[in-house]
């Protein structure tokens, strides 16, 4: 479709034939680290905006979309859509505020952020406003970040990330979240935040915490201990009150347990979590 639309002279690109299109998938054509920047031109992307039965977006891809600060006045708002995927994608947060600001319906969203060193950081602020345009609808919710070398060494960023998304309480219809620590709370010390009982949706049923960054020194206060006691104050003494429908949780260190050294890399901390959340009756994963 999109070749199409593009190569097709300007007097007939119209997408009336794809009127009753719900879902449009953009696979990855292989190893990610052998792909190439693909960039996705401005009429390209502005198609996605002219279908407006499509159900699930599911881009799975390096892509790279220019910034955005509006649409035509001619593109429909996205009333179908309920589910949208970003994977391995440079998609910006200002271009998936603006995403979220036309999907009123949405209840799942994967945004997997992968963006060179040379890009600067993740706007976390810009994306929790976008948040706001779906709290009420949304129930599933994946944000990933991985900070990609070129020109630049990524451990030489002092700033990976500005604001945080922060509260999540809400997100009435949130039942499954994965996330990392570094998303949540932004670069504060593990001293200066708020419990996870503030921040986690009253109605979670699914709780996975990544390892996303534990290898940038940026998050280095936060590795051993500093992560342990903020997972026990939750599940000792919050979590019941804080989320009720609680039923498991995911510890995935699979990328990065390693950057940890001498702490998740042993087996005693491990099982203790594993003990803890077992003793309170909720499945207990840990990846890694």
């Amino acid at each position: 479709m999109l070749q199409f639309a593009s190569e097709a002279p300007s007097e007939v690109k119209h997408l009336s034939r794809f009127d009753r299109l719900q879902h449009f998938t953009i696979p990855c054509p292989g190893e990610i680290s052998d792909i190439v920047d693909l960039k996705v031109p401005r009429n390209d992307l502005l198609l996605f905006f002219h279908l407006p039965n499509v159900v699930s977006l599911d881009l799975d891809t390096v892509l790279s979309f220019d910034n955005y600060s509006a649409l035509p006045s001619c593109a429909p708002a996205w009333r179908q859509l309920k589910t949208l995927r970003l994977c391995h994608s440079f998609v910006s947060a200002d271009t998936v505020e603006l995403l979220l600001r036309h999907a009123p319906q949405l209840k799942t969203l994967v945004y997997d952020c992968h963006l060179p060193a040379s890009a600067g950081c993740l706007d976390l602020g810009k994306l929790r406003q976008g948040l706001e345009h779906v709290c009420s609808t949304l129930s599933s919710l994946r944000v990933a970040y991985e900070i990609l070398g070129d020109e630049l060494n990524p451990d030489d960023l002092e700033t990976v990330v500005t604001g945080s998304i922060g509260s999540l309480r809400n997100f009435a219809s949130l039942a499954e979240l994965e996330i990392s620590l570094i998303a949540l709370y932004g670069q504060s010390p593990p001293s200066s935040v708020p419990s996870l009982a503030q921040l986690l949706p009253f109605n979670l049923q699914h709780l996975t915490i990544a390892d996303d960054l534990w290898d940038h020194p940026v998050f280095e206060p936060w590795l051993g201990e500093s992560t342990m006691d903020l997972l026990k104050a939750f599940f000792q003494d919050d979590w019941m009150t804080a989320t009720p429908l609680l039923k498991k949780f995911v510890f995935d260190m699979e990328e990065r347990r390693w950057a940890s050294e001498d702490y998740w890399t042993e087996d005693e901390p491990l099982d203790e979590l594993e003990q803890l959340c077992t003793n309170q009756g909720l499945v207990c994963i840990i990846l890694g």
